[in-house]
């Protein structure tokens, strides 16, 4: 009985404190926003919408273009904000002294390879005088020598030369896109 008794007065509170709860609740609510109007009169007028915002407008695409070769600009066939085409002339640089540069290295490389020439011959004739008898082994090896050091100041004057055109072809300036 004991037992049956608790069980009912549980209840009792478990349905009490529900519907005290849920009074609570529809106070809240009400209190809390009135309730949305759920028809309006039609009525004719102009709709402005302005929207503002705050940042930077730029290109869609844009780089800074530097030449890899130092020097004073000669040409200069756009100015900022023009339109360009891929591989259109931006600017050229002043290449009087690289050309003189190339000049002199062309001419070493010819002189360089005259004494190679020379110094080939010499190691040939050089070479059929040992296997006579005719010249001692050191003369023969300088002459060997000279032909070696001489195919190394010809190679070393090409790339020289090379350097220079590479330097000379960076004067020009073109665009990337």
């Amino acid at each position: 009985m004991r037992t049956l008794l608790t069980v009912i007065l549980a209840a009792a509170l478990g349905a009490g404190g529900w519907w005290f709860w849920q009074k609570r609740q529809a106070g809240a609510d009400a209190g809390a926003a009135p309730a949305r109007p759920r028809s309006a009169v039609v009525e004719t007028r102009s709709i402005r919408f302005a929207v503002t915002a705050a940042g930077d407008i730029g290109p869609a695409e844009q780089v800074s273009v530097r030449p890899e070769v130092n020097g004073r600009i000669e040409v200069l066939t756009v100015d900022v904000g023009d339109f360009v085409a891929k591989d259109q002339l931006l600017f050229k640089l002043d290449d009087r002294e690289l050309q003189t540069q190339k000049e002199q290295e062309e001419k070493t490389v010819i002189r360089s390879r005259l004494q190679l020439e020379q110094a080939q011959r010499n190691h040939a004739r050089a070479a059929e005088l040992y296997e006579s008898k005719l010249i001692s082994q050191e003369l023969f090896e300088d002459a060997r020598t000279q032909f070696e050091i001489a195919r190394n100041d010809l190679a070393r004057a090409a790339n020289s030369l090379e350097l220079i055109e590479e330097r000379l072809r960076k004067t020009e300036v073109r665009a990337p896109f």
